[in-house]
C-alpha cells in the first residue's frame, strides 16, 4: 500500500469462519480507504473502489450510510443518525487528500505514534476540518489526477504537493509553522502568504 493506491493484490480465500474476530462483508464489499497498521516512513492511506478483501495487516475505513444496512453488532452498536449524515458529507477523495497530508503524518508522528503501528482509534482522532462539499472540489480534484497518474506509472508527485499546500492553508498554518511540519518547504513566506 503507498500513498494514494496500491501495488500489491492477490487471491485470498476469505472463510469467515476460519478467523478469529472475523469481519463483515460490508467492510470489504463497499468503496472504502484503507491503511496498513504498520508503519514504515510514514501514514499511507490509500482508495478501493474495487471492493477488495484483505487480511487483518490492512484497516479498511467505510463510511457510516454505506453500512445502514449492515446486521453485524459492531455495526448496530455504533451506528447513529449523526454519524451517517456527518458522513455523506465528506467525499473519500477529500478524506484521502487530508489523510496523505504532510500535516496529518506530523500530527501522527508528534501526537499518537508509537513508531511502529497505526490503530483504527488513531485514525478515528485525526484532526479532519470539515468543508462543505463544494470548497472539498478542488481536493477530489487533486486526487482524482494523482490516482489516475498512479494507475498510468507517471509522476504525481506535484498534485500531491499541491494538495500539502491546500491542507497547510486550510488548516490555517503560517509559514514558521509548515516549516516545523514540513522542514524542507520551497516557499518564501510572501509566495505562501500570497498563494490561493
Amino acid at each position: 500500500i503507498e500513498r494514494y493506491s496500491f501495488k500489491q493484490f492477490g487471491w485470498l480465500n476469505y472463510q469467515p469462519k476460519d478467523h478469529y474476530n472475523s469481519m463483515f462483508t460490508e467492510l470489504f464489499e463497499n468503496e472504502k480507504i484503507f491503511f496498513i497498521n504498520v508503519v514504515k516512513d510514514k501514514l499511507r492511506f490509500a482508495f478501493d473502489d474495487l471492493h477488495f478483501y484483505n487480511s487483518h495487516t490492512v484497516i479498511n475505513c467505510v463510511k457510516w450510510h454505506l453500512l445502514k444496512k449492515g446486521t453485524h453488532s459492531t455495526i448496530t452498536r455504533n451506528i447513529s443518525n449523526q454519524k451517517i449524515k456527518t458522513s455523506e458529507s465528506f467525499s473519500y477523495k477529500y478524506l484521502l487528500a487530508i489523510l496523505n497530508s504532510n500535516i496529518i503524518n506530523w500530527y501522527f508522528i508528534n501526537f499518537l505514534s508509537e513508531s511502529l503501528h497505526f490503530y483504527p482509534d488513531d485514525a478515528k482522532g485525526l484532526p479532519i476540518k470539515e468543508l462543505d462539499y463544494s470548497s472539498q472540489t478542488p481536493f477530489i480534484t487533486l486526487v482524482d489526477k494523482i490516482l489516475e497518474g498512479k494507475k498510468a506509472g507517471i509522476d504525481t508527485l506535484a498534485w500531491e504537493a499541491e494538495i500539502d499546500l491546500r491542507v497547510y492553508k486550510l488548516y490555517e498554518l503560517s509559514h514558521a509553522e509548515v516549516l516545523v511540519v514540513e522542514p524542507g518547504f520551497g516557499m518564501s513566506v510572501e509566495e505562501y502568504e500570497g498563494w490561493q
